[in-house]
């Protein structure tokens, strides 16, 4: 039983990088200080998604349904750099890296999304489960470009 759950955290890691590389090559963006700089050189706000892309239920739905789905990711960053800040528990560098954005910005619950100026001014906060579909998705972050 105890090497099935290292082979099964192993395949929860690979599927988190894969997810996460696939949605980073198709505008989303893993750094959120790199994401500000594109937002500053672009003239852009920022749309920060923080996840706990691993452990996160609502998370994992989230990127299943909406911030993977190439028809969001095309129209989202038509307007905004999209910037995923993530937590995951199986890789505790990187939420170690992603700590500090989570505490600049005092993120007490996941997955939120939050959209910032390019200075990286804080101007709308939300729930992101709270829009699971694409459109319903699209249409929360119109009212607010």
């Amino acid at each position: 039983m105890n090497t099935i759950n290292p082979i099964f955290r192993t395949f929860l890691t690979l599927l988190t990088i894969t997810s996460l590389t696939f949605a980073g090559g198709k505008g989303w963006v893993d750094n959120l200080d790199e994401g500000l700089a594109l937002a500053k050189k672009q003239g852009k706000p920022v749309l920060a998604e923080f996840t706990g892309s691993d452990w996160c239920p609502p998370c994992i739905m989230m990127n299943k349904r909406v911030f993977s789905k190439s028809e969001f990711i095309s129209k989202a960053s038509e307007d905004y750099i999209l910037v995923v800040v993530d937590s995951p528990e199986n890789n505790p560098a990187l939420a170690q890296k992603n700590e500090k954005f989570f505490a600049r910005y005092k993120i007490s619950s996941v997955p939120s999304v939050l959209l910032l100026k390019p200075d990286g001014t804080e101007y709308d906060r939300f729930g992101a489960a709270n829009f699971s579909t694409v459109k319903q998705f699209l249409n929360r972050i119109s009212m607010k470009k």
